[in-house]
């Protein structure tokens, strides 16, 4: 189970860490993260604050999402 958590919160560092590289993020990435927040009821704090940064930058209009 470690390493299944692991890897989940590996994913996630990589696609925050990615779209704050680019300034923007794809619906693909926008469905990848709010699927994990929604249907992943195992994620750790630091992974739910990591992911509602990049939403809270969305709507603050410091990220775009492009298509």
């Amino acid at each position: 189970m470690q390493m299944v958590s692991g890897r989940r919160n590996s994913t996630v560092q990589q696609l925050v860490e990615q779209i704050a590289r680019q300034g923007h993020l794809t619906r693909r990435d926008y469905l990848q993260l709010t699927t994990l927040l929604l249907a992943t009821h195992k994620l750790g704090l630091e992974e739910r604050v990591q992911i509602n940064r990049v939403f809270d930058s969305l709507q603050a209009g410091r990220l775009k999402l492009i298509d």
